[in-house]
């Protein structure tokens, strides 16, 4: 019944962990599970889940494949290939798996393993868009771009997708062909307009030719479109290293960073913008949200009360001292009551719900204030509880 439940899609997280509290080592809703964090982005949570999966059912191929196509997303390309040649010696008939394990080959920089997997693949199905575009890959990686363009082109004229387009492109401006680079992009822009890639290469081709208005501008179009972290992060840097005061896209660069758990350098994009904008409260929130996640939580709450001493409205003080008060939960530990300094931020956060109207989550508060210490501003915290009981039971 659970199973028929899954296939009608209505399954949730919530869903999910009743049935796993009562048969926690169940390999199938395990996966699901893996699978609906997969769908979320939820990559860490989804490889935790498929790595249980496993647990329970070594031979459960799979959730290998799974395994090993959330480690690829996280550019994790050694693990993935752990997990793509174990799903293989489970399944080795496959050819999809052969693919994914040859992808990987070339994305952790080992050509000479994939090239087999890719002949094989290749001998059994000549016209495999796939495996010819990562022949393609393979060759470009040794430098042999002119017979890259062979591979792109014969894939291109099989199916011609956006991602075979601007690897074609790719290559030929590798082989130093710029005019037939510029063309093929120009094609990718004209066939794919929402596209980031086409607009990426294009701006590359405008680079080579000395043209840095024309990169800047092709590499601005190519961030509106870019949706992958990684992607974002790439087009972002080109932009920056052209244009170094342009405060904006930092911050995007930031972003993109801090999604890929990469807070050393999302650190030092927030600290280039308080050099060009010394006030910037978002650069200084940046940093104390980068901080946190790297467990400094002193240096976190610096940056919290620096943004604190800008100006600020009620509303923006608000989620900061959310930040401070997160900081402290941090601190004591799950499940542990906070100190005096994190009492203090949510005493500070109680009055801020108050003054924004907001009595029912002040009221939360102050109560977990009495409940973590009763002593603390004892007389504040009972009259301030009084007034805003009085005000929601009229």
């Amino acid at each position: 019944a659970y199973l028929e439940f899954i296939e009608t899609g209505e399954a949730d997280e919530p869903f999910f962990q009743r049935v796993l509290a009562i048969d926690p080592r169940n390999h199938q809703f395990r996966y699901a599970l893996a699978e609906l964090y997969r769908e979320a982005g939820n990559w860490l949570q989804a490889e935790a889940e498929y790595r249980l999966a496993i647990e329970a059912n070594p031979s459960f191929a799979e959730a290998h494949t799974s395994l090993g196509d959330v480690l690829t997303a996280m550019g994790l390309h050694r693990r993935a290939i752990e997990a793509y040649r174990t799903a293989l010696e489970l399944h080795p008939a496959s050819l999809s798996l052969r693919l994914k394990l040859a992808a990987a080959y070339l994305a952790d920089g080992q050509p000479s393993l994939a090239q087999p997997l890719l002949q094989e693949v290749l001998g059994r199905e000549p016209e495999n868009t796939t495996a010819l575009t990562l022949t393609g890959d393979l060759l470009l990686a040794q430098g042999d771009a002119v017979g890259a363009i062979a591979r792109y082109t014969a894939a291109y004229s099989i199916r011609p997708t956006s991602g075979v387009l601007v690897k074609l492109a790719g290559a030929h401006l590798a082989a130093g062909q710029v005019a037939d680079a510029r063309r093929r992009y120009e094609e990718a822009v004209r066939r794919f307009p929402h596209q980031a890639e086409g607009h990426l290469g294009l701006g590359n081709v405008h680079l080579t030719l000395g043209n840095t208005a024309g990169a800047l501008a092709a590499y601005r179009q190519a961030l509106r479109f870019a949706g992958v972290a990684a992607l974002r992060e790439t087009i972002a840097r080109r932009i920056v290293d052209l244009d170094p005061t342009d405060i904006r896209t930092r911050y995007l660069l930031a972003s993109a960073l801090r999604e890929q758990y990469k807070y050393e350098p999302a650190i030092r994009q927030y600290e280039a913008i308080l050099a060009l904008s010394p006030d910037s409260l978002d650069a200084l929130l940046g940093l104390g949200d980068s901080w946190l996640a790297r467990v400094q939580y002193d240096r976190a709450l610096d940056y919290y009360r620096q943004a604190l001493a800008q100006p600020t409205t009620a509303r923006q003080r608000l989620p900061i001292y959310g930040q401070m008060v997160a900081v402290e939960e941090a601190r004591a530990g799950a499940g542990r009551p906070l100190g005096p300094q994190g009492l203090e931020f949510l005493w500070q956060r109680a009055q801020l719900y108050q003054q924004l109207g907001r009595s029912s989550e002040a009221i939360a508060d102050l109560e977990r204030i009495v409940s973590e210490d009763a002593t603390f501003r004892t007389e504040e915290v009972t009259t301030l509880l009084a007034t805003l009981r009085a005000g929601r039971a009229r």
